[in-house]
């Protein structure tokens, strides 16, 4: 959970950047209620989200900050992080630096690192003056205690060009924070489907020129929102990319087609079981969203040859889902799904056993429904 720090930090940073375009109260709830709608139902109208800026600022960054963990936790834990104290990252569509700060955040409870360099590009520069902001309480400021110092490089510009490896040549980590489905959207005058095939072939080329503009064995993040379609798109390119010689790190535990992707209904995303902060948690309340929970899709792609897939791993891409005498987890490992029943009486699974976590079984389960303890038993990973 977000500590008190942040909360007055961004109201101090809000009164004083936003100016009057800063709501509080009543005002900043209906914002809030209509820039989600925007994000869930409107996305085709996504160029009109800088408007609502305190609602932005003031509900939307602290709340998704800690998704970029998701990810980062898991390459840390594998050692797939830079070694050196200093950072030279990118974040493509930075915004108001949720995702920035989110690495820098991080690093900092990990001791990762000790400076973040970001080359924070975005086509709203008032959007990067927010980040400016921000970035300055995390050196010698209110934020220092809670980040790695973030060394600000703002360019504004638009990060949808054909061949964007010059912006992120040589650097150790790109970052995409709910972007990505904004992308190559329109043709012309015309607007594309977000699944259009030729908006597919785009992307790939995107995603894949970024990666290996990295330097050796660095990482792409993607996140995006754990709606269907979008996270469905991602699914299908994650596919793509396996033929491209790179490393898909995360959230994949094998090289096999995504078996999510047989059923229209099915997509692949993760939920951090994490409540907001209370102030923010009143506001959803007020503004009809969810309080406790944080949804994301995501994926980590490495600039590396694909590392073999150890047999063991999965990842949890359905429940927990309490039932009588049970509660029931879904697993995907060597393309397979197998549902796995953890009896009442073995206790609760822990809280890290969410969807997106990934996890190691002590052996592969012999059917497509196992039981946790007997069939095999799963581990954090």
């Amino acid at each position: 959970m977000l500590s008190e720090v942040w909360l007055t930090t961004i109201d101090r940073v809000a009164r004083r950047v936003l100016g009057p375009a800063d709501r509080t109260g009543v005002p900043l709830v209906s914002e809030i209620r209509a820039l989600s709608e925007l994000y869930t139902r409107g996305r085709h109208a996504m160029h009109l989200a800088g408007g609502p800026r305190a609602a932005r600022l003031r509900f939307f960054l602290p709340r998704d900050l800690p998704k970029i963990e998701g990810p980062l936790s898991f390459l840390a834990s594998r050692g797939l992080l830079p070694r050196e104290r200093t950072w030279d990252v990118v974040d493509l569509g930075a915004g108001y630096g949720t995702t920035t700060l989110g690495l820098a955040r991080l690093a900092k409870r990990l001791d990762l690192a000790d400076t973040i360099r970001v080359r924070a590009i975005d086509d709203d520069p008032k959007a990067l003056d927010v980040l400016e902001a921000l970035a300055k309480e995390t050196r010698g400021g209110s934020l220092a205690g809670e980040c790695a110092a973030v060394e600000l490089e703002p360019m504004v510009g638009s990060v949808a060009v054909a061949d964007p490896s010059i912006l992120v040549k040589g650097r150790m980590i790109a970052l995409a924070g709910f972007v990505m489905n904004e992308l190559f959207t329109s043709s012309g005058t015309s607007t594309r489907p977000i699944d259009d095939p030729d908006r597919l072939d785009v992307l790939e080329r995107w995603l894949a020129r970024i990666t290996t503009a990295l330097r050796p064995s660095g990482t792409f993040v993607v996140l995006d929102p754990a709606l269907r379609e979008p996270t469905r798109v991602l699914q299908t390119l994650r596919d793509r990319l396996q033929s491209k010689a790179l490393d898909v790190a995360f959230p994949c535990p094998h090289r096999a087609p995504c078996p999510l992707l047989s059923r229209e209904r099915d997509w692949c995303h993760a939920e951090l079981p994490l409540a907001l902060p209370e102030p923010l948690a009143e506001l959803a309340r007020e503004a009809g969203l969810r309080f406790e929970g944080l949804s994301y899709a995501t994926l980590a792609l490495r600039n590396a040859a694909p590392e073999p897939p150890r047999a063991r791993d999965a990842t949890i891409v359905g429940g927990p889902i309490a039932s009588k005498g049970k509660v029931e987890l879904h697993l995907c490992h060597d393309a397979r799904l197998t549902r796995l029943d953890w009896m009442s009486r073995d206790g609760d699974p822990p809280s890290t056993l969410h969807r997106g976590a990934r996890v190691t079984m002590d052996r592969e389960p012999t059917a497509e429904r196992a039981r946790h303890g007997r069939d095999v038993v799963i581990t954090p990973d």
